[in-house]
């Protein structure tokens, strides 16, 4: 698994994601990709907690603004800080193959 990313949560809407690193190194970014949008919303692991807050919104206007903070809001509720990004991250590194 060493230098790929990890997918850490999904919805219908967005996948949440990290990387790379092995498993036991923290990740260099974390990054949020939103369904139907050709863009990806991304910070570096250790910012993720302002990054999620209100950084994300850097940059962005009208449609994009709206989809990034529907999206964020629901991925805030997964992966508020970065404690939740590791315990998250452990369960995808070490969860059983599926048969």
């Amino acid at each position: 698994m060493s230098g790929h990313g990890v997918l850490l949560a999904e919805a219908p809407r967005w996948l949440l994601r990290c990387g790379p690193a092995k498993p036991e190194a923290e990740p260099y970014y974390v990054e949020v990709r939103i369904a139907d949008w050709p863009m990806r919303l991304y910070s570096r692991w250790a910012q993720w907690p302002d990054y999620s807050a209100h950084q994300y919104r850097q940059g962005l206007i009208g449609e994009a603004l709206e989809a990034a903070d529907q999206v964020m809001s629901e991925v805030r509720q997964v992966a508020p800080e970065l404690e939740s990004l590791r315990a998250l991250r452990q369960r995808m590194l070490f969860k059983p193959a599926s048969p």
